[in-house]
């Protein structure tokens, strides 16, 4: 329960946060212009503009605002690793372990779908500020293994257990989360369109592991619940073309990152009484370290009118120097005191996105 109230705060705080950036870019992209030397001008009405207006009118590039609305499509993709985690054994009374049944690999996140929102302005020069806002959310997978009493959880755990060996049903499941926002200021030069920035991102991961008995009428559940929350800088640049109504970009990002990162696991064996029996205490962790974000994307838009476009794309994410549930998984038979925590993982994430963008 407090993990499940810790994780809803989470969600606040960032739509706060996203809420808060969105606001600010808008009350800066805008602003009123109703003082002479705060307009903004065509160059070519410049020459006209300023005779009538004056020599002290200080003349500025057009500029466009631009609102973009996309669903996102990516996969999730992690360093393989073919830990298992649940066998089957020779039979229910026979501690040697048999052929593995589930691998953490059979357990590995699959396609998650979000949306994502980016308000931006820039002059003809493509000099300008932009925020950004994306997020994956439900993404869940799940491997079941079966048998006739003979599945069990592979290393000490499963033979110290109850509900961990010789049993009828073993599930092994994924969920996570990924929300990103970032402010960028994008600046024209040598051809291209420089971007620097901040930008958060939070991870969040869970893997259970559950086992049901129907001899025992009951089930056992290991459970871990991993979440990063990066803050960092980032240099990017962007490219762009137009041919005709259609216009293709790309952008390509990354950037070095403080990450913030906490861990909680707990095994509970037969948890039907009252308090339940724990092979293993909830053990939260928390550690900081360095984390990496590189980031590409292939953008194609096409003018329906002036000022609405319809968007597709293709983006790949790298986050590098972050905790996954599926390194921290912990066999032994051990206390919580001896449980470690390591943030040495990372994910790639890659898949289309659709949409459209408005332009004023």
């Amino acid at each position: 329960m407090e993990w499940v109230v810790m994780r809803r705060r989470g969600c606040y705080a960032i739509a706060s946060l996203a809420i808060l950036c969105f606001a600010i870019a808008y009350a800066a992209l805008a602003r009123p212009s109703a003082v002479a030397d705060e307009l903004w001008f065509d160059p070519e009405s410049a020459e006209e503009s300023a005779s009538e207006l004056g020599p002290d009118v200080e003349l500025r590039p057009s500029r466009v605002r631009y609102l973009q609305a996309d669903t996102l499509m990516l996969g999730y993709w992690r360093a393989a690793t073919n830990q298992p985690i649940v066998i089957r054994t020779i039979d229910e009374n026979n501690v040697y372990p048999g052929p593995t049944l589930i691998t953490a690999n059979d357990a590995m996140l699959g396609l998650q779908a979000g949306p994502q929102i980016t308000l931006g302005v820039a002059d003809e020069f493509g000099d300008g500020w932009e925020t950004r806002y994306f997020s994956l959310l439900g993404g869940r997978q799940r491997a079941v293994a079966t048998g006739d009493n003979d599945v069990a959880l592979a290393g000490d755990i499963g033979l110290v257990s109850i509900d961990f060996f010789g049993v009828e049903q073993i599930a092994v499941e994924s969920v996570g989360d990924l929300h990103s926002i970032e402010v960028n200021r994008l600046r024209e030069w040598g051809g291209f369109t420089w971007l620097a920035g901040v930008r958060y991102l939070r991870l969040y991961d869970r893997l259970t592991i559950t086992s049901n008995d129907s001899e025992t009428d009951s089930f056992a559940q290991y459970d871990l619940r991993t979440a990063n929350n990066l803050f960092g800088a980032q240099l990017g640049l962007r490219r762009s073309a137009e041919v005709g109504r259609l216009r293709w970009q790309v952008d390509a990002k990354a950037g070095l990152y403080g990450n913030s990162a906490t861990h909680n696991q707990s095994v509970v064996d037969f948890p039907n009484p009252e308090p339940p029996f724990f092979l293993r205490e909830w053990c939260p962790r928390s550690r900081g370290g360095a984390a990496f974000i590189g980031e590409l994307e292939f953008g194609l838009s096409y003018a329906i009118t002036a000022n609405w476009n319809a968007r597709a794309g293709y983006r790949m994410l790298w986050v590098e120097g972050v905790g996954l549930s599926a390194d921290q998984l912990d066999f032994r038979d051990i206390t919580a005191a001896d449980v470690a925590f390591s943030t040495a993982g990372g994910v790639f994430m890659h898949g289309a996105s659709v949409g459209f963008e408005l332009t004023w």
